[in-house]
């Protein structure tokens, strides 16, 4: 693949990219208008034609590892395990 052709292929990246944040932003803005009016009617669920909207709380417990790495640093040291990973960045 030559120069140029590379740089066609990163600057439709980049459109595509950009796409993708607004109909993402499109999309949240769409989902707090749904749970508006979820909460206007004092409802976690609703039916909306086929579909049934559900806007719920759900508790859980998630591990606290910077409150166990302060409090326990030694034993915190003893499971850290190394990772490679490739980042793929355009610039």
């Amino acid at each position: 693949m030559g120069t140029k052709e590379l740089a066609k292929k990163v600057k439709r990246l980049r459109e595509i990219e950009a796409e993708a944040v607004a109909l993402s932003e499109q999309a949240e803005s769409l989902k707090d208008e749904i749970k508006a009016e979820l909460t206007a009617r004092g409802a976690e669920k609703l039916q909306a034609g086929l579909f049934l909207v559900r806007w719920a709380k759900v508790e859980s417990s998630r591990f606290d590892t910077v409150a166990f790495r302060e409090a326990h640093a030694d034993l915190y040291a003893q499971y850290l395990r190394s990772v490679e990973i490739r980042r793929f960045t355009v610039a």
